[in-house]
């Protein structure tokens, strides 16, 4: 489905951030067919207070690069509504 423009832009910003302190994803760039799946809890402030594995890359050193990024980023821009529990994806394809 869409996402509406708010929660889209709300994205945006948050993956830029995050892509921004992937540390250690540059060497799985091309592998295209690479992502991993996370929600993460964020509380008042955006302070992310937990952040869970949903779906595993395979490859244990991207998804704990990944999960770093996520802390380094808090605190998030609390999001869009009443939701305090995000679905993040990494796909290191998506680096710029």
């Amino acid at each position: 489905g869409q996402l509406n423009p708010e929660l889209a832009a709300y994205f945006r910003k948050v993956k830029t951030c995050l892509y921004a302190n992937w540390v250690g994803a540059r060497e799985f760039q091309r592998r295209r067919n690479l992502s991993v799946r996370f929600s993460v809890t964020i509380g008042p402030g955006g302070v992310v207070q937990g952040v869970d594995l949903v779906q595993s890359s395979g490859i244990r050193q991207l998804d704990d690069t990944a999960e770093r990024a996520i802390y380094k980023c808090s605190p998030l821009p609390p999001p869009p509504g009443d939701s305090s529990v995000i679905p993040l994806t990494f796909v290191p394809g998506e680096l710029g």
